[in-house]
């Protein structure tokens, strides 16, 4: 009583006191998984284990679910990207590389739901790949939830990425969407900024909103739609090659609709291309150089142009493999041009420095911070010269 009595005297909250919860696909459901070297094995577990307030770290790999993940009533921030090799030490990026973390839905399922009204989690740094269904969403949740959903890769699966039609304040920021029907969609009290969508086959960006700022929306049926006008409408955004980029009330002023310019990291001509296989023969790439980027097997597909982005698994020497619930010889055949990108932006990015540093979050997707060239870039990502990769021509 006289320590907590001291946070409180001090000013401190007591949820200075929160502690942090284990997950590793090496773990075991038991115990309190309040040790780094003794893991829980499961998310569901360790939400059962945690209070409001807690960290729920999960180390990398794959984590297929066989129901959606459910905090309840328990605010709780659940993190990607940690490695048992250094006992939780540090977050590294859980969206691709060897510290990828994936989270995979039951089948017609969500990954995370909120069924109690006012949940406040926070969902970070992780891979979340639907599988199938209709309705609902990867995020999904009916009541007045406000959650913030941070630094992710959703794969729709054909289903919508976050949908939170009744939440009061969610906060979606620095996620990259594609294969979804609705990208984001959110009620008048919700906030999007910094996203990335791309294919949706809806609509990139849904309903209203208090600011619908940063964000890229390109080759879907529509970029931003059902806006209501006023705080609704998108502002400093980018919406290209979608059929309508912006529908009626939707352009609330300083957009663009001009190509965002996403890196080429890769291009050539596959010599073989199956569901869910690309071969580069001779490409000589490092084993999982790839993982976790983005490939279309032809980018000049469609009328208009609007190549189909597939999420990349592994990859071999020569291989890439996609995880989709679409084939990759729908879009494309052997001898097509292909191109790799992680949506990072090209230095003569119609994206680059046109968005607005108010609201914007502090780092981007992959952790570099926000702005680099003094107002901030529109998309989850931000041009960052010193990382971007040579553009390997094969």
């Amino acid at each position: 009583c006289a320590a907590i009595l001291f946070f409180v005297a001090a000013g401190w909250s007591t949820s200075a006191l929160a502690g942090s919860f284990y997950v590793a696909t090496t773990g075991t459901d038991s115990g309190a998984c309040t040790t780094a070297s003794s893991p829980c094995l499961t998310i569901a577990y360790a939400i059962t284990q945690a209070s409001s307030g807690d960290t729920i770290k999960v180390a990398k790999g794959d984590y297929t679910l066989s129901a959606a993940l459910d905090p309840g009533a328990k605010d709780i921030t659940f993190v990607g990207g940690y490695d048992t090799s250094d006992n939780f030490a540090t977050t590294g990026v859980g969206v691709r590389g060897d510290r990828m973390t994936r989270l995979i839905a039951a089948f017609w399922s969500s990954i995370f739901t909120f069924a109690t009204s006012g949940n406040a989690s926070i969902i970070r740094n992780f891979v979340l790949q639907g599988n199938g269904g209709i309705g609902g969403g990867v995020v999904y949740s009916t009541t007045t939830v406000s959650p913030t959903i941070d630094g992710n890769t959703i794969v729709g699966w054909g289903i919508h990425g976050v949908t939170l039609p009744s939440a009061t304040s969610p906060v979606v920021q620095n996620n990259v969407i594609l294969e979804a029907v609705y990208g984001i969609a959110l009620p008048d009290g919700g906030s999007a900024i910094n996203n990335t969508v791309t294919n949706a086959s809806s609509s990139g960006f849904n309903g209203g909103g208090t600011a619908r700022t940063n964000n890229i929306a390109a080759y879907g049926a529509t970029g931003f739609s059902t806006c209501g006008g006023g705080s609704g409408s998108a502002t400093y955004s980018n919406a290209y090659n979608n059929t309508t980029n912006f529908g009626t009330d939707c352009d609330g002023g300083n957009n663009s609709t001009s190509d965002p310019l996403f890196t080429d990291s890769a291009t050539g001509t596959s010599t073989g291309l199956d569901a869910s296989t690309l071969t580069m023969s001779g490409a000589s790439w490092t084993t999982d150089q790839w993982k976790g980027y983005f490939v279309t097997p032809n980018t000049t597909y469609g009328d208009p142009d609007k190549p189909q982005y597939f999420f990349i698994l592994s990859n071999t020497g020569t291989v890439l493999t996609v995880a989709s619930s679409r084939s990759l010889t729908s879009y494309g055949t052997s001898g097509d041009t292909y191109q790799i990108t992680d949506f990072t932006l090209q230095s003569g990015s119609a994206a680059k420095n046109t968005g607005t540093n108010t609201g914007a979050p502090s780092t981007d997707i992959y952790g570099a911070s926000r702005p680099q060239g003094g107002t901030t870039d529109m998309g989850a990502t931000e041009y960052v010269e010193a990382r971007r990769r040579p553009m390997v021509v094969q």
